[in-house]
């Protein structure tokens, strides 16, 4: 139990964290076309530098609680599994989010435009699913797959093509209800794009945020 509260407050912590860094990267990008441009890449430098030292002991976290799920040093009971359990749900979740700020904080700065390259759609989406899988488990979703076997290569970034997919699934996952289902659907159209798409069962989104869904 006392490993069990430790995980705990140290999760809610890092989650307080995560939430004030996703604050401060808002206004940097609320403020990229202004006067104070210039000092955007120092703070989005410190923004960086703030990701990394929350990725350590994130880590420890999660090994803590694959360590005690393996009931390696003691059985857990009923409720401390569950508990373990959405506690590494959630070190999953706050990862993917510390991924996404890291990437938004690299472009403020200028440092995050890598070069496109041959990006294998497949294997994106495979790993998409992988990081995501966690997540629609915990809340018992099925999540059906129509991928073609046959998909071309793209000419993209693959960190960012990865990052959207993750996006979409987890956002998904988040507005449908427990023991629902989420479809992706992945094929090659018009012999020149590819298209993606996720569905899901929740509520649609209002007209006026459908306008801001890429922003």
């Amino acid at each position: 139990r006392k490993e069990v509260s430790s995980l705990s407050q140290q999760l809610t912590g890092a989650e307080m964290e995560i939430e004030a860094l996703r604050q401060e990267n808002k206004q940097l990008s609320e403020i990229r076309s202004s006067a104070l441009y210039s000092s955007l890449a120092s703070q989005s430098s410190e923004i960086a530098s703030r990701i990394q030292e929350l990725r350590q002991p994130l880590a420890s976290i999660v090994g803590y609680t694959d360590m005690l799920l393996s009931e390696s040093i003691g059985i857990l009971g009923t409720l401390q599994k569950s508990l373990m359990e959405r506690i590494k749900v959630s070190t999953e979740r706050m990862t993917i989010s510390l991924d996404d700020l890291s990437h938004t904080a690299a472009i403020s700065s200028n440092t995050g435009i890598s070069d496109r390259g041959s990006t294998q759609v497949f294997d994106v989406i495979e790993d998409a699913v992988s990081e995501a899988f966690a997540q629609f488990r915990d809340k018992n979703i099925e999540l059906v797959l129509n991928v073609s076997d046959a998909l071309p290569n793209v000419h993209a970034e693959h960190d960012a093509v990865h990052q959207i997919l993750v996006r979409l699934l987890t956002n998904a996952c988040d507005v449908s209800a427990p023991n629902s289902e989420v479809r992706l659907i992945a094929r090659s159209q018009d012999d020149e794009y590819i298209l993606i798409s996720v569905s899901d069962s929740g509520a649609r989104l209002a007209p006026e945020e459908q306008e801001k869904i890429f922003s």
